[in-house]
């Protein structure tokens, strides 16, 4: 019924606009009528120059109800005659407004000369009101469209009710027996048909509603009996769906139960023998820069230290392995330079390659990139585990570290490099057999005495590393001719280029430090370790003091007001992630340096350290070089070395000062005051070249801290002086 209103109301708007468009034609052609038959009278008035003339024209054009006012001009376009009514068509007929756009509209004739027809004599011109025009049409038209409205309203109704009748009616009929069917078992309820719709499309209908409502019966039947089966097998599954997950769950909470004792267990471990590595290997180190020990003891400290960090990598190499098979290991990738990370390795691997005469050779292609962003700890770990192996394997020879790049052509990215990274060796190779088995963890082959020199776990940890880092190790080998690890990564180009770090230590050791002696307070609750520090520190000129606790620490760096704090973590008391806190809070210590150095080497130690307001982190067992790295890029140090050069030259000839200057000295020496003769040799030493031979023997004795035997030197020398 809508549809029918609709297109009913649709076609009155169509005829409405037909009827419109007719109207206005009919309009125009009246008024062009009217001014036609007009135009010969208007010409007449503009010849004769006849106002009053026109005037009664216009008086003649007002008569049309329409026509509001007449305008006469004459050849200059001067007014002649002009006459107008008023109307009060808006007044009466407000609507009108809201459907005529324009009220008055004007129309204006050419006036030709009377004699001379081509001639533009003057213009005609009339105002119409457009009101009184339209208003006879509008009004029309909205008697026809309301009653178009209401006929085809009622032509919809008869219609709809003879289709009701006819139609809708049988269908609702069957529509409701089809909603009282049971839907379980519709076979028990069949359609029928109307008497008078038995033969007709209704009845044919019906007939096919009953066929389809027999096969729905079978189906149903059909599903009831799948849905009772796949109930039970549901059934069934959760049972035992429930029954795994409880056994899953135990499992899984009994496997985090033993992941977690094994990482105590393993950082336990490795706190307890790291502390007294610290004192095995910081003790060897301290002892090794004592010039006066003999090349048998230096022997044995060397043995001591190798076995000493021997022992670490095996606790660093269980560390790894334990995050690896945690997947608690992670990548920290910094911007740094490949070039200094290839060459310090290659020093590293020089000074193992030196004792069993083989060649070390490292090739790198003068297009690799030097900056790129990774982890660099890591694949230096990678790279050192795989040479470290080629030497361990390799008895004559060589062993060659290769590094070649190929810049990547990837869309939005100029700066992504694929490296590759060869290790080749010349030693013993591996046999096929064994290629599948060198990855797993605490696998070994080769000799007996080979094997004993590691732990198993440097080839499983490196291809785990690999792998997180984007790669695979792959390995070629053949027996008594060599072996090759390679691998490939894809990384991309550091920002900004990361320049190279030069070494800040050479052969020469280190002596002393330049300038002002800074102020050092060490906090550890175990005595060895706080020894090694203090007797690396205070024999250099570093003034030092030590606390046992974080509290004790605390009250000594308020008093002590030192430039670096090195503190342990764990500690009775106060341990010193609260030392830390507190230092950060005080206002006279909050801006001092913070180092750090703990035998817990956890990566989230590291971080809750850093985290608190430490500068830096150093693992036990402490490193001399890494210790005195940090100290010097933290107060910008200048260090004093030892030149060694004037010492190993026998045949210099030692110039000693004038007598006076020796007794200056040798009085110094006696009562102690050793800023005060470092500062008087320092200033003879640049007063004359020729002395260094003699400043050189007074340093050595000043650094072992030998006040005695130099003070008897002296004195021996004066005698022979005199």
């Amino acid at each position: 019924m809508t549809i029918a209103i609709t297109l009913g109301f649709v076609i009155s708007c169509v005829q409405l606009v037909f009827d419109y468009q007719e109207h206005r034609q009919e309009i125009s052609k009246s008024v062009n009528a009217i001014l036609n038959a007009t135009h010969a009278s208007a010409s007449q008035a503009v010849f004769f120059i006849d106002a009053e003339y026109g005037k009664q024209i216009i008086t003649g054009l007002l008569n049309y109800s329409f026509i509001c006012q007449g305008t006469i001009f004459d050849e200059s376009g001067s007014l002649l005659s002009m006459r107008e009514q008023s109307t009060n068509t808006v007044h009466e007929k407000k609507w009108l407004q809201y459907v005529v756009r324009k009220q008055f509209s004007e129309h204006s004739i050419n006036l030709l000369h009377p004699k001379q027809e081509r001639i533009n004599f003057g213009r005609l011109s009339i105002l119409v009101d457009n009101y009184v025009l339209m208003s006879p049409f509008y009004t029309r038209a909205l008697i026809h469209f309301f009653s178009d409205i209401i006929k085809n309203f009622f032509i919809a109704l008869i219609f709809l009710s003879v289709f009701q009748y006819i139609i809708t009616r049988p269908l609702m009929t069957i529509v409701h027996s089809l909603e009282a069917i049971n839907v379980n078992n519709p076979g028990t309820f069949k359609l029928k048909t109307p008497k008078k719709h038995e033969y007709d499309e209704l009845g044919k209908l019906v007939f096919t509603s009953n066929q389809l409502l027999h096969t729905i019966t079978t189906y149903m039947d059909e599903q009831i009996k799948a849905e009772n089966e796949v109930r039970a097998l549901n059934v069934s599954l959760e049972d035992r769906i429930e029954k795994r997950t409880r056994e899953l769950q135990i499992a899984k909470q009994e496997a985090e139960a033993s992941n977690q004792a094994k990482s105590i267990f393993l950082a336990s471990m490795s706190h307890e023998l790291r502390t007294p590595l610290n004192g095995i290997l910081g003790f060897a180190q301290i002892l090794k820069r004592d010039l006066s020990i003999t090349s048998k003891q230096q022997h044995g400290l060397n043995i001591i230290e190798q076995s000493g960090n021997h022992l670490l990598n095996l606790i660093n190499d269980v560390l790894d392995l334990a995050k690896v098979e945690s997947g608690k290991i992670e990548l920290y990738k910094i911007d740094f330079n490949l070039l200094s990370l290839l060459n310090g390795i290659s020093e590293i691997i020089k000074i193992k390659t030196k004792d069993k005469n083989i060649a070390f050779n490292l090739k790198i292609r003068d297009e690799l990139p030097c900056s790129v962003h990774s982890d660099e700890r890591r694949l230096q770990q990678v790279l050192l585990n795989l040479l470290g192996n080629a030497v361990k394997f390799t008895d004559h020879g060589s062993i060659t570290l290769e590094v070649n790049s190929e810049k990547l052509k990837m869309k939005n990215s100029n700066s992504i490099f694929n490296f590759q990274f060869s290790i080749q060796d010349t030693g013993i190779g591996i046999s096929p057999e064994n290629l599948n088995t060198i990855f797993k963890p605490f696998e070994q082959v080769g000799e007996q005495e080979q094997q004993a020199k590691g732990s198993g776990l440097g080839l499983s940890i490196s291809r785990n590393l690999v792998e997180l880092m984007g790669g695979q190790l792959h390995v070629d080998s053949q027996i008594n001719v060599g072996t090759r690890f390679w691998f490939e990564l894809t990384l991309p180009i550091a920002e900004h280029d990361v320049s190279q770090i030069s070494k800040i230590f050479t052969q020469q050791p280190i002596i002393g430090v330049k300038g002002e002696s800074p102020k050092i307070l060490v906090v550890d609750d175990n005595l060895e370790n706080l020894a090694v520090v203090v007797d690396l520190l205070a024999p250099l000129g570093f003034m030092v003091e030590s606390a046992n606790d974080g509290g004790e620490g605390l009250e000594k760096a308020t008093n002590f007001l030192p430039d670096v704090i090195i503190t342990d973590l764990i500690m009775p008391e106060m341990d010193g992630f609260e030392l830390i806190r507190q230092l950060r809070q005080s206002p006279e210590l909050k801006d001092k340096l913070i180092i750090v150095s703990s035998a817990n080497v956890y990566d989230i130690d590291k971080k809750r350290s850093l985290a608190v307001g430490s500068n830096a982190f150093l693992p036990k067992p402490i490193q001399v070089e890494k210790l005195f790295e940090q100290l010097q890029q933290l107060l910008n140090l200048t260090w004093i070395y030892e030149d060694k050069k004037i010492e190993e030259n026998d045949n210099t000839p030692m110039i000693f000062p004038p007598l006076d200057k020796l007794k200056k000295i040798c009085e110094l020496s006696l009562i102690g005051d050793i800023f005060e003769l470092e500062e008087y040799i320092d200033i003879l030493g640049e007063s004359d070249v020729s002395l260094k031979p003699f400043i050189a023997q007074i340093q050595a004795f000043l650094k072992k801290y030998q006040l005695d035997e130099l003070s008897e030197w002296l004195e021996r020398e004066i005698q022979d002086e005199k």
